[in-house]
């Protein structure tokens, strides 16, 4: 993280001590919405960054994307988001999943054939990347999983992990909401 030199912008910020602040009334479902292009990775880095330091997080980070093209983005990102946070990559291209980083970034089409292999005690975060997209079949049944939301789709309370979604589109065509 020392070598990362972006100065962040001060609706990043914002949003991440919104979270926190969300966090500390006891709320676990957070939603960032920022315009394409403005940053909303390195908005979730540096409000995980906080979160690692002010020991909102403490156990692991689950971070899911729809798309394997950006997972080697997003493990730039959080690889070493604080010292001793190594991030590792669940995708199609492995045989075998590692599960066994402190941040693990999963694509949802390969995740999802691999949940047995997915321990949901092993994290208390997980972050949704193109958070829009949470309402079908395929992410829900790993919310599901990991305790965050139930079976169809309703966010389950009370529960212990957070779940920060990222979107650029927060009101989908379908009116369904994000969770």
């Amino acid at each position: 993280f020392a070598t990362d030199t972006r100065v962040p912008y001060p609706y990043q910020l914002q949003a991440g001590f919104e979270v926190e602040r969300r966090m500390e009334e006891g709320k676990h479902h957070h939603l960032i919405v920022l315009p394409t292009g403005s940053g909303k990775t390195y908005t979730a880095k540096i409000t995980l960054k906080e979160l690692i330091e002010h020991k909102k997080v403490e156990k692991g980070v689950l971070v899911l994307t729809h798309r394997d093209e950006i997972l080697g983005q997003l493990h730039r990102e959080f690889d070493e988001v604080v010292p001793g946070w190594n991030a590792t990559i669940v995708s199609a291209a492995q045989r075998k999943s590692d599960f066994n980083g402190k941040v693990v970034i999963a694509s949802v089409q390969t995740l999802v054939n691999r949940l047995v292999q997915l321990d949901p005690n092993q994290f208390d975060l997980v972050i949704s990347d193109e958070a829009h997209h949470v309402p079908s079949p395929t992410w829900i049944k790993i919310l599901h999983h990991m305790g965050i939301l139930g079976e169809r789709g309703v966010a389950n309370e009370p529960i212990e992990k957070n779940h920060i979604g990222l979107t650029a589109t927060p009101i989908r065509a379908d009116d369904i909401p994000l969770a």
